[in-house]
């Protein structure tokens, strides 16, 4: 083959060029930083860099989500906290208002704070950030908490606002408005007692709220100075039968001076014994020395004349005051006598003939201390014994595990000749007179106003006063027919009346036109919210109402753990944010790095590549010349 003047040019021309290109190559490596400046430098590296730079973008982003979700969480936190010190503010002054009284002009100046107090509250709830109000939900155009001076609507929704932090987390970063301010604390009237009388036909099984009473084995002791009874009260379903038992198991058993009934007060059971409040030959151990009693482990003490004769008085068997009488009086000895000192609660011992008696313990003993009559000298003539200090009227279970009187609410000893039992609770029923309410003692037909949200409503009972069979229905209807949107009905504890919204949005309050009206008698006054409690209050202090500060101070309370539980949850979501963020710049720097190592250039060996491929250049365009001699054919081309 034979090789042209041009095939030479040709080839040392493309070997420039390549060796032209390669040196360009790297400089744009040096210039640039990058090992890739496009797809054909690297196919399968340019698909990787590519990935890792999806990521990173997407890394920003994140991080762009979660600085804002920080921002409405932290901006949150904040809120609460002024709302947490202002709650704290307002309970302070319903505690110093409750415990003092003041003139008119502090009471006015009290209100005046708490108007402060409320629109702080209302300030804080309405938080804006970056224009958005961070309580609304998403309808974070609108003011989320409209207050008309009656009360408060929230106006926002409940729904989340969520970020994306990862890419399999979201993050909601907004607590709403009806969380709090508006949502209640509580339920108006729980756990509150209407006290319905106790009645002689009142069914033992709707005492103790419709627990009824276990009676156990039916029976329980009785005891006064004049005896023991055991009472059996088998069959009883009637708190009237009780009383009947009572009383006539009472009598026939000798204590024909003690009676049942109803309290004053008709709440409970009364024990009245009206003998003389003195010990008796009848009267039992378990009443002296303040119930405390005998202690008859040695039962028994000795009686010892001048010269050493010794009568040891048993008294095993003995339960009375009577049998340690009589087991001295029949020991048989030489002029000694006992008897009950007249008009007093001691034993007298009598010597006629100066034997000089001592009566000392046995060994191991203290039944003669335990009767007050262990002397310490020896009697001369007369001697009266310590004060045995009778309990008049004691009651006791017939064995450890019975509850007999304890459910009848009369398991007591007492040193008084009248004994109130513990309230036996009875149960509220629907159909319940008005007139039993509140131990029999009835209620005030008081006005009751209520204000939910924007509007107010008034319940006139001056229909019920004029009805004496009115009952706790006729009353919970008069108030679900208020127009408000509440329902009313018993109360978990069965005892009163609980009164609730039936909507999430808007703050209630229920007020007395009158002090200690019918809704504070009922358990309903007041508000199971915030803005209602801090507006209840407000309304007390302009009438000097003491109650109000009673009502709200618990309200306020649970109100402040109402805050502290989303400033947790905000604090929950805050490190969680923060967690996601380390997470996200260590992802971030790996990334790069491996993004890096695919598309950065090695600069040492670009710089010395790039310095020896210049040489070669050079050197290759010295030959060239060297090679490619221009001819006369060239110039006449």
């Amino acid at each position: 083959m034979r090789i042209t003047h041009k095939m030479i040019i040709d080839r040392v021309t493309s070997n420039l060029g390549n060796s032209f290109g390669s040196y360009l190559n790297l400089s744009q490596m040096a210039s640039s930083g990058r090992r890739i400046n496009k797809p054909s430098d690297d196919p399968t590296g340019i698909t990787k860099a590519l990935s890792y730079r999806s990521y990173l973008k997407e890394l920003q982003q994140f991080r762009r989500n979660i600085d804002r979700a920080d921002a409405l969480l932290s901006f949150s936190d904040h809120a609460f906290d002024s709302i947490g010190r202002s709650l704290i503010e307002a309970e302070d002054i319903a505690i110093r208002f409750q415990n003092a009284t003041f003139d008119e002009n502090a009471r006015q100046a009290a209100a005046q704070q708490i108007i402060d107090i409320l629109n702080q509250v209302l300030e804080d709830g309405n938080s804006t950030l970056d224009g958005r109000h961070i309580f609304a939900g998403t309808s974070a155009g609108l003011v989320p908490f409209d207050f008309n001076g009656t009360g408060v609507i929230y106006q926002g929704d409940s729904d989340p606002y969520q970020f994306q932090i990862e890419r399999d987390l979201e993050i909601t970063a907004n607590i709403t408005g009806d969380e709090f301010l508006v949502k209640p604390s509580a339920i108006l009237g729980d756990g509150f007692d209407l006290n319905p009388a106790l009645m002689t036909n009142t069914l033992l099984s709707t005492l103790h709220a419709g627990e009824g009473v276990d009676l156990g084995d039916n029976q329980f002791i009785l005891r006064t100075v004049n005896g023991t009874a055991t009472i059996d009260l088998t069959g009883v379903l009637s708190v009237g039968e009780v009383i009947t038992e009572v009383n006539t198991q009472a009598a026939a058993q000798g204590l024909t001076n003690l009676t049942c009934s109803i309290s004053p007060n008709n709440n409970c059971l009364r024990l009245e014994d009206t003998s003389a409040p003195y010990i008796t030959m009848d009267t039992p151990f378990d009443l002296l020395n303040n119930g405390a009693g005998v202690d008859l482990t040695v039962p028994g003490f000795d009686i010892i004349d001048g010269i050493g004769t010794t009568w040891t008085i048993d008294l095993t068997g003995a339960t009375t005051v009577g049998d340690v009488i009589n087991r001295i009086n029949l020991a048989g000895i030489p002029d000694l006598t006992a008897s009950i000192t007249p008009n007093e609660n001691t034993i007298t011992i009598t010597d006629t003939a100066g034997h000089d008696y001592r009566i000392e313990e046995s060994p191991g003993g203290t039944a003669a201390a335990d009767l007050g009559i262990q002397t310490s000298t020896p009697i001369a003539g007369t001697f009266t014994g310590t004060d045995l200090e009778p309990q008049l009227i004691q009651t006791e279970e017939t064995g450890a595990n019975e509850k007999t009187a304890a459910e009848l609410g009369i398991l007591f000893g007492t040193s008084v000749s009248v004994y109130d039992g513990t309230d036996l609770n009875p149960r509220l029923f629907p159909n319940t007179k008005l007139t039993d309410l509140n131990n029999g003692n009835g209620i005030t037909y008081s006005m009751i106003h209520i204000d939910q949200g924007h509007y107010n409503y008034d319940v006139d009972l001056s229909s019920l006063e004029s009805d004496p069979n009115a009952t706790v229905r006729d009353l919970m209807n008069l108030l679900k027919g208020s127009g408000a949107q509440i329902d009313v009905y018993m109360n978990e504890d069965k005892t009163g009346i609980a009164l609730e919204s039936t909507v999430s949005n808007q703050s209630l309050v229920i007020y007395d036109t009158v002090e200690d009206g019918a809704a504070w008698q009922l358990g309903i006054a007041g508000s199971p919210d915030l803005i209602g409690s801090l507006l209840y209050l407000k309304h007390g202090l302009e009438h000097d109402w003491a109650n109000a500060s009673q009502k709200v101070l618990d309200k306020f309370e649970s109100s402040q753990q109402q805050i502290l539980t989303l400033r947790s949850v905000v604090g929950s979501r805050i490190n969680r944010i923060q967690s996601a963020y380390d997470r996200n710049l260590n992802h971030d720097v790996y990334a790069t790095k491996l993004s890096s190592e695919i598309e950065d250039a090695d600069m040492i060996w670009v710089v010395t590549e790039m310095a020896t491929r210049e040489a070669m250049y050079q050197a290759a365009l010295q030959a060239s010349a060297q090679v490619i001699q221009p001819s006369l054919v060239n110039f006449i081309r």
